[in-house]
């Protein structure tokens, strides 16, 4: 009889151990206190594939409950960093209208040219301030700098060129009325330095740099590469793409070259410039 007790145990424990593989320390005492529980009210001892079937079912449960609450918590977080950032842009735009009206005449920030420049270094001044913002969150860049530069780089320049291929084989889509803002010049060099070069890169810090970044360790890689997307699409807004559609799938291949090239923004920065570069060229 002991014999076949000492057996029966150790075959339950073979059983449990893939289920409790992934799970937390909280989790698998939780199991295990639940399994000796059934087990002792057992009647009969080789009768562990019902203990096994319950014990899975509430492991199952405890997954789920935390998987939804690691998701409220992200939510959360980034509601309150996107309020912040929103902020923090309106900030930049009200602070360039106030010195566009009380500066002095001879800096030409009155005129139409003077006007398109304060343009560009209050898009700059956003990327400073939205850098700033991400550092006061706590977010580390010496994992960022200890990754090769070789690596970021190969994973941005694949993920932009498949891109603009992408673009270019559908340059219909991309022509459509509804689908471009008229309000943006076709051939301007400041909206140009804008949309090409600063809104990627302000977009990667915060986006990739300090949202994704931030989702891997609670939610996974791929959890987290889906959430991040379903943010960027909904709060981009539709002055260079062609639908949400098209948005989602920028935001999804900027994601995959920020992990592939090993959590580094400049992957994601160089896609996203070739990216909005073949969206400028194509329209």
């Amino acid at each position: 009889l002991k014999f076949v007790v000492h057996r029966s145990r150790e075959a339950v424990m073979a059983s449990f151990a893939p289920l409790l593989r992934g799970a937390g320390s909280s989790e698998k005492l939780l199991s295990l206190v639940h399994a000796t529980s059934l087990l002792r009210s057992q009647k009969n001892p080789l009768g562990f594939s019902t203990v096994l079937g319950l014990t899975h079912r509430r492991l199952q449960g405890l997954r789920a409950l935390k998987t939804l609450r690691n998701y409220g918590a992200c939510s959360v977080n980034s509601a309150g960093i996107l309020i912040a950032w929103h902020a923090l842009l309106l900030s930049c735009e009200l602070l360039r209208g106030i010195v566009i009206r009380n500066a002095p005449p001879w800096t030409g920030f009155q005129t139409a040219m003077g006007r398109k420049v304060s343009c560009v270094i209050s898009d700059v001044l956003s990327v400073g301030a939205t850098l700033q913002l991400v550092r006061s969150q706590g977010a580390s860049w010496k994992r960022q700098r200890r990754v090769r530069l070789g690596r970021a780089v190969v994973a941005g320049l694949f993920f932009g060129i498949l891109g603009v291929l992408g673009i270019f084989y559908n340059v219909n889509i991309i022509s459509d009325g509804d689908c471009v803002s008229e309000q943006i010049p076709k051939r301007d060099w400041t909206w140009a330095i804008r949309l090409i070069l600063l809104a990627p890169i302000r977009e990667e810090i915060l986006f990739r740099g300090y949202l994704l970044r931030s989702f891997i360790p609670v939610l996974g890689r791929s959890q987290a590469t889906i959430l991040s997307t379903i943010i960027f699409t909904l709060m981009h807004n539709k002055a260079m793409d062609a639908s949400r559609a098209l948005v989602f799938a920028s935001g999804l291949a900027a994601s995959l070259a920020f992990i592939l090239g090993g959590q580094s923004i400049v992957a994601s920065t160089i896609f996203h410039c070739m990216w909005n570069w073949s969206i400028w060229v194509a329209r």
